[in-house]
C-alpha cells in the first residue's frame, strides 16, 4: 500500500483512497471485489478507479465526532500473486466539535456583562468537556475564566432570547419556510454558554474552544478555535 488516506483529523473528508504499488485488478472488471472494509457510522460506496486505486466515497462530508476504521482484506493478492506483508488496519477520526456559527457574531460591540453566547456546532458535544476545556479570555483579566453551559430553564430562556433574523432564517429554518421554531436537528447542535464571572466594561472578550472538547464517547479536538 503506497497511499491510504485520510489520516489525522478527517473532519470534512469525502472519501477513502487506497492505492497499491502494483496492479490488483484488471481495469474494467465489474466483478472485482473491494480490497478493504470501511467500518464507519457514515454511509458510502466503494469502486476501483484503475487497476491500482480503490476509493470509498462517503455520501456526505464527514462531520465531527466520528471514529472509523479501514480494514484491508487479509487474503488480498495482487494480480502477480503477491500478498501484503502484514494485516493493515487504518484508524480515522474526525475530531471533536467545532463552532460553525455563533451569536453574538464576531466583532459585536453590544455584548452584556452577563452575556450568553449561542454556539452552533458541527456535531454533538459532551457538555462536561466544555466546562473542562473552554475558557473566556478577557483583556485586562490576568487569568482565563471558565465557561459554563446553560441547561434546563436557563437554556429555554436563552433560546427564547435568540431572535436575530440571520439565525432564525439562515440557520433554524429551511429556505422559504415560515418561522415555526428551530428545526430539531439543528437545535441539537446548539449550546448556550456563559463566562463564569461577570465581565468588566469596555473590554474585548474571546471564547477559546480548546483541545479536549469532545463528542459524547467520541474523539476530542486536537487544536484550539478562538472566537473573537
Amino acid at each position: 500500500i503506497v497511499t491510504l488516506t485520510p489520516s489525522g483529523d478527517a473532519r470534512g473528508a469525502e472519501q477513502v483512497v487506497l492505492r497499491f504499488s502494483e496492479p490488483m485488478v484488471r481495469f474494467g472488471d465489474a466483478r472485482a471485489g473491494a480490497p478493504a472494509e470501511v467500518r464507519c457510522p457514515a454511509t458510502g460506496e466503494g469502486r476501483w478507479l484503475d487497476e491500482r486505486t480503490w476509493t470509498y466515497d462517503f455520501a456526505a462530508p464527514l462531520p465531527s465526532g466520528l471514529r472509523c476504521e479501514v480494514q484491508v482484506a487479509t487474503k488480498l493478492r495482487a494480480l502477480s500473486g503477491a500478498r501484503l506483508a502484514r494485516p493493515v488496519r487504518h484508524a480515522i477520526d474526525t475530531g471533536g466539535p467545532a463552532v460553525v456559527r455563533r451569536e453574538p457574531a464576531a466583532g459585536s460591540e453590544a455584548i452584556d456583562e452577563e452575556q450568553a453566547f449561542a454556539l452552533l456546532l458541527d456535531g454533538p458535544v459532551d457538555p462536561a468537556t466544555i466546562a473542562a476545556h473552554a475558557r473566556c479570555e478577557v483583556d485586562g483579566v490576568g487569568e482565563a475564566v471558565p465557561l459554563r453551559v446553560l441547561d434546563g430553564a436557563e437554556r429555554v430562556q436563552a433560546l427564547a432570547a435568540l431572535r436575530a433574523e440571520r439565525w432564525r432564517y439562515a440557520t433554524f429554518t429551511k429556505p422559504d419556510e415560515p418561522w415555526r421554531g428551530p428545526r430539531a436537528e439543528v437545535l441539537e447542535r446548539v449550546v448556550f454558554v456563559q463566562c463564569a464571572r461577570r465581565l468588566p466594561n469596555e473590554r474585548a472578550v474571546r471564547l477559546a474552544w480548546h483541545a479536549g472538547i469532545a463528542a459524547p464517547g467520541g474523539p476530542a479536538r486536537r487544536d484550539t478555535q478562538v472566537l473573537e
